[in-house]
């Protein structure tokens, strides 16, 4: 039907209905599309220069495109017109196809604008067309919906990128807690497990320590109590006989012998008791103990001189810290005699604050704190248990040929004190 109509249709009605059909066709796209002629002026342009609010229609047709976009722009500083002049010649002389994107001031949109360079129609019946000459279209497409869309899309991804990174950088923290909180509580467990072992270490020393001491005390008094009650029965048993025998002699003289043994039981006692416990420290208190004891143990050690430092009371000094007190010094004692070879110890005793300070140091050989002698020997692990219970701190410092300071302190209440600093020296 349509073949038919354009039959019977003069050559000149079927171009002039092809150029309606395509202007309705170009109207209806929603970007500028401008057609050129060779010296780049606008031949015709579709109706979106009247929906941009540019020109009418009719009024474009002679307009260059920066005339047609920008109607009263100052082209002298214009930089869409210098885009507009370079893409035009890079089309005419180098390439078929020239595009570039800006955002316009004047338009206030971002505008894609693209120049094709087309072949111009031959027509041999129209004097007015050049055979040689070429034409271009210009389309010009507003993509400022699109460049919206491409910087909210920049932006989301900016916040999730920081979003992302944030979170990333609290799992950092939460790993690294966590990799602390293991390595804590693997230390504890090493820590846990070491203290158990002390511990097991400790009941082992501490039942030898009992049985040893045990052994002792049966040993004197079998050696000294047995023996003297021994001798006491004899002697009773004689004087009994020599009652009831006249002949065998005068009795008295065989008692006044059973007092004389009486009496040695009696000190011997005395001294298995002093070494169990010292009287003085009940009767008197942890310093006079103490002085007594480094008295005494200076009296037994003759090669090693004895220096006592004295700054606290008797009354200062309460149980259970005075019994602590003294068995520390006295375990310290007995560890310089058996392994210091020092010719010098120093015992002092003081009060700093709510604490009281205890510091015992010898010129010895000392050994290495982290050795073997820390861990098994030399009563200093029964010394830190002793210290520990009674809620006090250890502190050992030796090093080999450099003697050896045992610093140890225990939280006391406050206790008003008028004397002054007791020394003395054996």
């Amino acid at each position: 039907m349509q073949l038919k109509e354009t039959a019977g249709l003069s050559k000149s009605a079927v171009i002039a209905r092809a150029k309606r059909e395509w202007q309705c066709i170009v109207d209806a796209l929603p970007q500028l599309v401008c057609l050129l002629n060779r010296n780049g002026r606008v031949a015709r342009s579709n109706r979106v220069a009247e929906h941009w609010r540019l020109r009418r229609v009719n009024e474009v047709a002679g307009l260059d495109m920066h005339e047609l976009l920008h109607g009263t722009c100052n082209a002298g500083e214009c930089q869409l017109l210098a885009l507009l002049q370079q893409s035009w010649r890079t089309l005419s002389n180098e390439t078929d196809l020239v595009e570039f994107d800006r955002y316009d001031i004047p338009l206030q949109r971002w505008l894609k604008v693209t120049f094709k360079l087309m072949p111009a129609p031959v027509d041999a019946a129209d004097p007015h067309v050049n055979a040689n000459a070429s034409r271009a279209v210009c389309i010009v497409e507003d993509i400022t919906s699109l460049r919206h869309a491409e910087e909210c899309h920049r932006i989301l991804n900016q916040h999730l990128e920081m979003r992302v990174a944030a979170r990333t950088q609290e799992l950092s923290v939460a790993v690294a807690g966590l990799k602390a909180e293991a390595q804590r509580r693997e230390a504890a467990e090493t820590s846990l497990l070491a203290s158990r072992n002390e511990l097991s270490l400790l009941s082992e020393q501490l039942m030898k320590a009992q049985e040893s001491e045990r052994k002792r005390i049966a040993q004197d008094l079998h050696d000294t109590v047995g023996q003297s009650l021994s001798a006491i029965k004899y002697s009773l048993e004689r004087a009994q006989q020599m009652i009831t025998s006249e002949n065998l002699g005068d009795p008295i003289p065989v008692l006044g012998k059973t007092v004389g043994l009486v009496q040695r039981t009696i000190d011997d006692v005395r001294t298995i008791s002093e070494n169990l416990r010292p009287a003085v420290l009940d009767s008197l208190g942890a310093v006079s103990a103490i002085r007594w004891l480094c008295r005494e143990w200076g009296e037994v050690f003759t090669k090693i001189g004895v220096e006592i430092n004295l700054h606290v009371t008797d009354a200062a000094i309460v149980e259970p810290l005075g019994t602590t007190l003294f068995r520390t010094v006295q375990e310290s004692l007995n560890n310089v005699a058996r392994h210091s070879q020092a010719t010098l110890v120093k015992v002092s005793v003081s009060r700093e604050a709510h604490r009281l300070q205890l510091d015992i140091c010898d010129n010895g050989v000392g050994f290495e704190p982290q050795g073997e002698a820390l861990r098994r020997g030399h009563g200093l692990r029964g010394i830190r248990e002793r210290v520990s219970t009674a809620g006090g701190e250890f502190l050992l410092t030796s090093y080999p040929g450099g003697g050896v300071h045992l610093a140890v302190s225990w939280p006391i209440p406050s206790v008003s004190e008028s004397a002054g600093p007791l020394l003395c020296a054996i």
